[in-house]
């Protein structure tokens, strides 16, 4: 319990005032309540918060098979520079679904592919727009 409540000051200390009308209390209590973590079904538009403390909206959802794995989710993201040049001239998003694991076909067939960009629903904590409670 004193682990949890030091956890709360320092990440009170970090949030701002408020993300879309949301006081930093508000996010706190819904990031520490179980009962709101387990109602979570990831969709478009959610408030999450990542283990770093960073706010995401969820953007885009694309549905997948499972043996690919299964419907993955985007948020947050950037630019970044993939062709060696001094531009960022290229875009990225986050991905998460529910495994955490990054499928790709390769050669015929399927593989688990490390991927720094991609996580598991369960890295993130669910913060319900109040009018959804």
């Amino acid at each position: 319990m004193k682990k949890e409540k030091f956890i709360l000051e320092d990440l009170q200390f970090y949030l701002p005032e408020n993300f879309k009308g949301m006081s930093k209390q508000y996010l706190l209590g819904c990031i520490f309540d179980k009962k709101i973590q387990k109602m979570w079904h990831p969709k478009i538009g959610d408030v999450i918060i990542g283990i770093t403390g960073n706010v995401f909206v969820v953007s885009a959802k694309q549905e997948l098979k499972d043996v690919l794995g299964g419907n993955l989710f985007f948020f947050g993201g950037g630019l970044c520079n993939r062709d060696g040049g001094c531009t960022l001239n290229e875009t990225y998003s986050y991905t998460m679904n529910e495994s955490g694991k990054w499928i790709q076909h390769i050669k015929g067939g399927f593989e688990e592919v490390n991927n720094n960009f991609h996580s598991s629903f369960s890295e993130f904590r669910y913060v319900p727009y109040p009018h959804e409670l």
